[in-house]
């Protein structure tokens, strides 16, 4: 069996297919796979794909563009590995990212995928992104928001088997696809900058903003509804709020919010770890949108609360921090 299968969906990528493909044949893990899904491009990507001599690459066209979460689901069916890394064509993977991630899974045997901390960059601009590391905290913070950067995950292929992307979602179908995985093994990241993301206008993220807002929205819902958790329109609208690290309002609700998630069903993870990962995220955007709003906030502040929010940086560990403007 093949050591990893990589899997890289491609449309119109001619700018950087090319870089994105030769850092993962440049692995220090040679036993690998290239699978690339040419979802329906219509510039020169075949021809590209085509000047590749590779034999470890393998090429897919959909005639017809599936979508991000098509094209993944039809790629997912034709890996072979024992691990499924994933990749996007504008990416670029540093050369130990799978020897790096395949030790990582050796020495967590609970865990079902890893992803990795990410270099995000754009025409001489660059931030690093230290996405939550401990699994324990993943765990909980999916519930509010996308903790794992998709395309710099490796899965154990036993995930692969069990989770599909839904294809009804059209900018979220990673946060969805996290967010079942979590109900089914334990997920983390490398400590380690293993992937650079390329950040450009084109991206399905910034240019359908409000869409990609209401499918968060719909995604965290659907979580609590598992979790058998019943919040009133006031406490949802503080949930949704604090998930993309708005302003919460109304903070009236942010008391019974807290103690209906951490009073939700046994087992799903440490309720000490999940109200203080609840509690952190409150005061982060209430910080980031109203300093002068923490007042109101204070009777939820512990000491445990307060050295875990001052050793912590939160920023790197969303998904949406800073990007530079496009087009200016």
């Amino acid at each position: 069996m093949t050591a990893v299968s990589v899997l890289l969906p491609a449309r119109d990528a001619v700018p950087y297919l090319r870089e994105a493909i030769d850092s993962v044949l440049r692995q220090t893990v040679a036993d690998l796979e290239l699978i690339v899904i040419d979802d329906g491009s219509s510039d020169a990507t075949p021809e590209v794909l085509a000047s590749i001599g590779d034999p470890r690459l393998r090429v897919l066209r959909n005639d017809a563009p599936l979508g991000i979460a098509g094209a993944l689901n039809r790629g997912l069916e034709l890996c072979r590995g024992r691990y499924v890394a994933r990749m996007d064509a504008d990416d670029v993977s540093v050369p130990h990212r799978f020897a790096a991630q395949i030790a990582w899974l050796d020495a967590h045997g609970d865990a079902g995928a890893c992803g990795s901390w990410v270099r995000m960059f754009c025409d001489g601009w660059r931030r690093d992104r230290r996405l939550e590391s401990d699994p324990e905290r993943i765990r909980c913070a999916l519930l509010l928001f996308n903790t794992m950067s998709d395309p710099s995950a490796m899965l154990r292929r036993e995930l692969v088997e069990q989770v599909r992307y839904d294809e009804s979602y059209r900018t979220a179908p990673d946060y969805d696809f996290w967010a079942r995985a979590n109900r089914r093994c334990r997920l983390g990241n490398v400590r380690a900058l293993l992937l650079h993301y390329r950040v450009h206008g084109a991206q399905i993220g910034l240019v359908a903003r409000p869409l990609r807002m209401a499918e968060g929205d719909r995604i965290r819902r659907a979580q609590l509804a598992e979790l058998g958790v019943a919040l009133t329109p006031e406490e949802e609208a503080l949930h949704h709020s604090v998930g993309r690290a708005e302003l919460p309002a109304p903070l009236a609700a942010a008391g019974s919010w807290i103690e209906k998630i951490v009073a939700a069903k046994d087992g799903f993870c440490d309720r000490r770890v999940l109200r203080a990962v609840l509690t952190e995220q409150l005061l982060l955007a209430v910080g980031r949108n109203a300093p002068a709003m923490l007042g109101r906030v204070a009777a939820l502040i512990t000491p445990r609360t307060i050295v875990s929010f001052a050793t912590r940086r939160f920023d790197d560990r969303r998904r949406e921090v800073n990007r530079p403007r496009m087009g200016s």
